[in-house]
Order: C-alpha cells, then structure tokens, then sequence
C-alpha cells in the first residue's frame, strides 16, 4: 500500500511548538537587529558613540536545535519525558548561565577579532553556552506548558508561531525600509537601546496582527504557499466562518 503525504490538521498542531517558534521569533528579531541596522559592523568607536550594550539574544533564536527532540516526539509527550526534560532544564542553566555571561564581557573586547590569545575563550563559550542556554529555555517552556494557568499565558506566542516564516519574512522586509537609503536611512545611527525598541514594537505588532489574521485564514500567507508547492496542490486558505 503506498503511503500519501497530506497536510496536518488543526487537531495534530503541537501548540508547544507553535509557542516555541513565537517567542524563538522575539530572539531571532533582536539578534537580527545588530546586523540589519549596520551597528555590528560598526568600529569599536563607533559602537562607542552609539552606546556598547550588547544585544546578545541568539540563545533565543535556536530554540528548535536538536532533531532529538522531534524524532522522539518529546515535545508531544511532555508528562512521560519530565524526569529528561528537568535534567535538560537544570544542566542547561549551569553550563549556560555562566557561559554566556563570559561571553557577554568577551564580546565587549576586541580579544577575539584582533587575535589575541585570550579571544579563543569567546568561541569556546559560544559553543557551549548558546545551545545549553537555548535547552534551557525550551525546557522551562515545556514544564510551564503543562500547567493550564501557565499554557494560556504562553499562548499568546502562539499565533506568530504558527505563522513564523510569514513573521520572519515580515521582519527582514520593515527592518530593510527602516534602516535602508530607500526607507527612513537609519541605518549605523542607532544604539542597542533604541534597536530593541523597535525589535520589541514590530513584534507586538505582529502579535496583534498574526492573531487577527488566523481568525480569518487558516496558515500565513508565506506558509500556504509552502504548503502548497509541497504537497502540489493549492491548499485551503480561507476559514469558514459561518
């Protein structure tokens, strides 16, 4: 008997990874700032003149990491993989934690890009503590996850989730008329500051925007084209209302 692909259905829709994807999409945004507003490619000077607070949220952007998780279906099973899930939770903080803080103050020299001997520290704690960091998280969301109080709050990153290729997409294309010559030209004239504001005002606004477009539309208009060129037929876009 030969086995059909057809898309998933509203029932089979692992909220948690809807939730994941959401507020992963918050961390790829802030991250994504440095780069789309020039400030990464700033001289040290230069970030000086701007202001030298990091924005370092790329643990936030790698919540997915690990094929694991998805071939064992841990995230649809929570309650069976607690005991892993807590261990994921606890050893992701202690190796992440202080990872990642000696990255902050290694990111604040020039040890690294100017070879000094010391720099080498840098990659080596990005190495391990972005990924355990990025467990972390994902494990606490999982345990909240299966609290009801907790679930209906953490819902709220749903939708952007559920549209996350929309919402990236989305976000490359403000963030290139905001900083580009041919929009509002801000481009190297912000410090981190003013770029997690903007980060944080386009992803409210796409909270509120992915939420009244799934009232309407049964995926992303990004992700129903995917939809549809995978499994080669124009797949249902609009929801019934009525």
């Amino acid at each position: 008997m030969q086995k059909t692909l057809s898309p998933t259905t509203v029932t089979e829709r692992q909220s948690l990874l809807d939730v994941l994807r959401g507020f992963a999409l918050l961390g790829v945004l802030l991250a994504n700032m440095v780069s789309h507003s020039g400030y990464f490619f700033l001289s040290k000077a230069g970030r000086e003149a701007l202001g030298t607070t990091e924005i370092d949220h790329y643990a936030l952007s790698m919540f997915l990491v690990g094929f694991y998780i998805s071939k064992n279906m841990i995230y649809g099973n929570v309650q069976a993989f607690r005991p892993l899930i807590k261990k994921v939770m606890i050893w992701g903080a202690v190796i992440g934690i202080p990872c990642n803080i000696v990255l902050a103050v290694m990111m604040t020299t020039e040890a690294y890009y100017e070879l000094e001997p010391i720099g080498i520290i840098q990659p080596i704690v990005y190495a391990l503590g972005v990924p355990a960091l990025c467990l972390f998280y994902a494990a606490v969301f999982a345990l909240l996850f299966e609290n009801p109080t907790w679930k209906q709050r953490l819902m709220i990153f749903a939708p952007v989730g559920q549209m996350a290729l929309t919402n990236y997409l989305m976000q490359s294309v403000i963030c290139a008329f905001i900083f580009m010559s041919y929009g509002s030209a801000l481009e190297a004239q912000l410090g981190p500051a003013k770029l997690a504001l903007i980060a944080f005002t386009i992803y409210i606004a796409q909270l509120i925007y992915s939420s009244i477009w799934l009232h309407y539309f049964r995926y992303g208009p990004a992700e129903w084209l995917w939809r549809s060129l995978t499994y080669r037929k124009w797949q249902p876009f609009r929801k019934e209302l009525f």
